[in-house]
């Protein structure tokens, strides 16, 4: 539907690169009247991307007013008879136009919303005057009106102001006293939501995992009945081991990142002693469980895995994020058995393409060589670890195993690379593995300024389509038994079958400073 043909042009490829929208497939472009604050319209040209809602001037598609992210989308608002709808926005101004497509355009944004976040958008059906009358302002917004499903986080961008400036004759109006005094929206009472959550306000029901910092526990929520997980972090614990910071950037990257193969924070809190990241159930378990009762896949499937890992992969680089832990058992499996990346306790924000950190992090057989010798790395790491594991999916071991930590170490920095046994893998798996697994990242496939695209052109992958793969329309070739929500049999036994915890927790409480800490998703409808 790129009825203005965008696709190809070079201001709007331009104004999607200035809002990091560079990579991005577009859905939808054509023309359409904006309907200001005074019921005023002006010609705009609405350009729609697998993340983003561009407002663009329609005779300089390089100016951008206003680009929105698809997932802070809250609900949109149709009148049918006026030909218009408004899409209500979290923690900011709503967007009002007018099309004779109107409901092919909202269509369009249901489904371009339920593939990018996994929930689905709201849309309600209204009267032209009680549509006007719903928007949220920029004047209320900032001073200080509730927007539509408060946050404690702010979203508000540059483009905003980039839009105040190419509206700046409109006259904001203020929305009622009544709907400001509110949370939800400002007027029609449709949506009801708290802003913040606890501990109490969930239903622990089985223990999924433990690790170094504390438990993840299946969990449902007494307000709306559905399932999550729950991984809950001693505040001490923390502290002593100096994982405050990396703590505090996993739970900016799962808010942040909005991708069909990651998996999604939907609500975070804290109590005295404890932190908890409330996130989507995937209830089809760990890779690594299913690689390790399977012994190793067959190619259509360590392929189909390896490029929902690589689009997932290259999306957080696209945002500068280093995830740098990736391996089988941070990879699970949902209900339809597609692939989300989880735990983002080790990644790295703020990473410029040619930036380095150093610190010496990661599972040791997915380790890059350049986190060994503590030289240096970058993007290039999560590349390596993914040429490691496609080598462990299609052959049963990761490439430079041993049982010694000190020889595998060696192997991982000196020895060339080996494939066994032979027959398990193809020419053009080898060809891609050996580019991945380059000891040297400038020049590992992967780690030029084109990043994920060099894995995807690989003829390795040339049977996947990856604007259907992205959309979540190729099949997996293997589904994952489960009888329900609630289904935990696809996970390790050690731990579902440990005693439910009771009650919040009692430890001592801790000094730690986790300001902003608290989170709600705005996928969220109470």
């Amino acid at each position: 539907m790129d009825f203005l043909k965008l696709s190809n042009d070079k201001k709007a490829l331009k104004a999607m690169a200035a809002n990091s929208a560079a990579n991005e497939s577009i859905l939808l472009s054509m023309k359409v009247v904006k309907i200001n604050r005074k019921g005023k319209g002006q010609n705009r040209a609405l350009l729609v991307t697998t993340r983003k809602i561009f407002n663009l001037m329609p005779d300089n598609f390089s100016k951008c007013n206003r680009c929105i992210e698809l997932a802070q989308l809250h609900h949109i608002s149709v009148s049918p008879q006026a030909q218009e709808f408004a899409l209500h926005v979290t923690n900011e101004y709503d967007y009002r136009f007018k099309t004779a497509a109107f409901d092919s355009v909202v269509k369009l944004l249901k489904d371009a919303f339920q593939t990018c976040t996994g929930e689905e958008l709201e849309v309600v059906q209204t009267d032209v005057a009680q549509l006007a009358k719903s928007m949220m302002t920029k004047a209320s917004v900032k001073q200080g009106g509730e927007s539509w499903m408060p946050r404690d986080t702010d979203v508000k961008g540059d483009a905003e102001a980039q839009d105040d400036n190419a509206d700046s004759e409109e006259e904001d109006v203020r929305p009622s006293e009544a709907a400001a005094a509110k949370p939800g929206p400002v007027a029609g009472g449709a949506f009801q939501s708290k802003s913040r959550y606890c501990y109490e306000d969930f239903t622990v029901l089985k223990v999924l995992g433990k690790g170094a910092f504390g438990k993840v526990m299946l969990v449902r929520a007494n307000d709306t009945k559905k399932v999550y997980a729950m991984k809950a972090l001693s505040k001490q614990v923390l502290l002593e081991r100096n994982e405050v910071q990396h703590t505090k950037t996993e739970r900016k990257a799962l808010s942040d990142t909005h991708h069909p193969f990651l998996v999604h924070l939907r609500f975070a809190f804290q109590s005295p002693s404890k932190l908890y990241l409330v996130m989507d159930y995937c209830n089809g378990g760990e890779l690594f469980f299913h690689l390790k009762e399977a012994g190793r896949f067959d190619e259509p499937r360590a392929r189909l895995y390896g490029a929902e890992i690589a689009s997932a992969i290259h999306h957080l680089h696209t945002l500068k994020i280093i995830y740098r832990d990736l391996k089988p058992e941070n990879v699970l499996l949902d209900h339809e058995g597609h692939v989300r990346i989880t735990d983002f306790g080790l990644a790295k924000d703020a990473m410029e393409l040619k930036d380095q950190t150093h610190t010496f992090c990661g599972t040791p057989d997915y380790l890059a060589p350049e986190i060994i010798r503590q030289t240096g790395h970058g993007r290039g790491v999560d590349w390596w670890s993914l040429g490691t594991m496609i080598y462990e999916m299609l052959g049963g071991l990761p490439p430079f195993y041993s049982q010694t930590l000190k020889i595998m170490y060696e192997k991982i920095l000196k020895a060339p690379l080996e494939f066994r046994p032979d027959h398990l893998f193809t020419p053009t798996a080898r060809d891609l593995i050996s580019g991945m697994l380059q000891k040297d990242p400038a020049v590992r496939t992967g780690s030029s300024e084109r990043d994920g695209f060099e894995i995807r052109e690989h003829k390795w992958f040339a049977e996947i389509d990856w604007v259907k793969l992205e959309a979540r329309e190729l099949k997996p070739p293997f589904v994952p038994k489960v009888s329900d929500d609630l289904d935990v049999s696809n996970f390790d036994g050690e731990f579902t079958s440990e005693a439910i915890p009771v009650g919040p927790d009692k430890d001592a409480p801790t000094k730690a400073n986790f300001d902003g800490f608290t989170y709600v998703d705005s996928g969220h409808l109470s």
